[in-house]
């Protein structure tokens, strides 16, 4: 999906500037700017009303691993509340077969999918409501929700402030190798350690 978004805006650029600059020029000016097109595609479509669309669009934030974690940082404090379901399938918290939550912590979520799972099995991913599927391998965490200090569910107050929490980990931790942060992750070293919230 994401090359499509690629050489359709490739395409585009070039008939605008026709035969103005030679080719081996107009790729190394324009297909990185194509290729962020392509993930800010992915981020606006996160919120997205339709499941289908917004579990690709997980997937193909996922793929690309380190290099969209920035971008989904800037996209935490995000207060517009979806019909969220972070839950894993086996979580007897699961109510109606909907839950709402806010957009923002949908990409804090992907993030740490990223740094939790170097690969999401496609089996049984699409088709159902789940929002990774229906496959368990693919949940990091039970209940899918950032809560505070006394175990309580996060207000819109609380998203700027878990927002700079992610900022503060990927700014001493960017350097690292994704197999390096993954590694963290598994011992316990995650963007929210030592913070007031935590992911249940």
């Amino acid at each position: 999906m994401m090359n499509l978004k690629k050489d359709f805006c490739l395409i585009k650029a070039r008939r605008y500037l026709g035969k103005t600059i030679p080719s081996f020029l107009f790729l190394i000016l324009f297909f990185p700017v194509c290729a962020q097109n392509g993930e800010m595609v992915h981020l606006r479509n996160l919120q997205s009303d339709s499941i289908k669309i917004r579990k690709s669009s997980i997937f193909e934030l996922h793929k690309l691993g380190k290099k969209a974690i920035p971008f989904l940082i800037q996209k935490i404090q995000e207060d517009e509340e979806i019909i969220l379901l972070l839950n894993n399938p086996l979580s007897s918290t699961i109510s109606a077969g909907t839950l709402k939550n806010y957009s923002g912590v949908l990409a804090a979520y992907v993030i740490e999918l990223i740094l939790g799972r170097k690969e999401l099995a496609e089996e049984n991913y699409f088709g159902n409501d789940f929002i990774l599927g229906t496959n368990v391998k693919n949940y990091i965490y039970y209940n899918g929700k950032i809560v505070n200090e006394k175990n309580e569910n996060i207000k819109k107050t609380d998203l700027m402030g878990i927002r700079e929490t992610y900022e503060k980990w990927w700014k001493e931790n960017k350097h690292k190798p994704i197999e390096e942060l993954r590694v963290e992750w598994k011992v316990n070293r995650k963007p929210l350690t030592g913070s007031k919230y935590h992911w249940e």
